[in-house]
């Protein structure tokens, strides 16, 4: 597995011809790290000819030890994490900006922020996006380290019309989003939706497989929310599935130290 000492869920920071406005959702303030949507979920879709805006948070990770690598990541303290450029961004007529307090693209360890991305399509189609970033790494030395990585796993979809997320769910009897915060300790929420009135099991597995948590719930027509209290599974990476009937949908969700 490629080792990757700076995740997707960092690092996201572009830029918008004219300057964009947005506020860090609180709701990710307890988070160590993330970027919300993640690569999973990933950024709503476009209508070609139509403008569009969408807000994406993030969290900066303070350490390299949090953030989850196969081996791990030695300790090493973060300063800061800045965008480099975005491969791909330029094709699909969009632009994101840095909005509030980092113009320079720019974020301090610990540092919760946003950006906007904003514009209008003009042609149909898929477009990957691969991300270069930087971040400075204090290992002690007389001067940090700059350390550079590139990943990809983000889209945007523009579309004529677009199939929003209303249109998605009508036809889908489960959706899971992702829990928040994540990564967490004790506790985390899960939110899902469901078209359908019925019982629903939530099942979290570790690496190697093995179901360490097993709950049952009684699901609504709607939004539902499970609250996940961690009394003894230790930290790491876990995967996490809601089974409703014959459904599973799964996501990974993080336990800090």
């Amino acid at each position: 597995m490629k080792r990757k000492l700076l995740v997707a869920a960092s690092f996201i920071t572009l830029t918008v011809a004219g300057f964009g406005q947005c506020t860090p959702d609180p709701l990710y303030a307890d988070s160590t790290f993330g970027l919300w949507p993640d690569t999973i979920e990933n950024l709503p879709c476009a209508d070609v000819n139509q403008l569009y805006n969408t807000v994406i948070d993030l969290k900066i990770p303070t350490d390299a030890s949090q953030i989850p690598a196969d081996p791990p990541n030695p300790p090493a303290p973060i300063n800061w994490i800045r965008m480099d450029s975005i491969e791909g961004l330029s094709a699909t007529g969009l632009n994101l900006s840095p909005a509030g307090n980092t113009p320079n693209s720019l974020w301090n360890s610990g540092e919760q922020g946003c950006v906007l991305l904003s514009g209008t399509p003009t042609v149909v189609g898929t477009y990957s996006l691969t991300v270069h970033a930087t971040a400075e790494l204090d290992l002690g030395l007389p001067t940090p380290i700059e350390q550079s990585q590139q990943f990809g796993g983000y889209r945007i979809d523009v579309m004529n019309p677009c199939v929003t997320g209303i249109d998605v769910y009508s036809t889908q009897k489960l959706m899971l989003l992702q829990n928040v915060p994540n990564p967490f300790q004790e506790n985390t929420a899960i939110t899902f939706k469901t078209s359908k009135v019925g019982m629903v099991d939530l099942n979290i597995i570790n690496l190697l497989g093995e179901i360490v948590h097993v709950e049952e719930f009684a699901a609504e027509t709607g939004v539902n929310e499970i609250l996940f209290h961690n009394k003894s599974l230790p930290s790491g990476i876990y995967t996490y599935s809601l089974r409703m009937g014959d459904t599973t949908v799964s996501k990974r969700m993080v336990i800090a130290e």
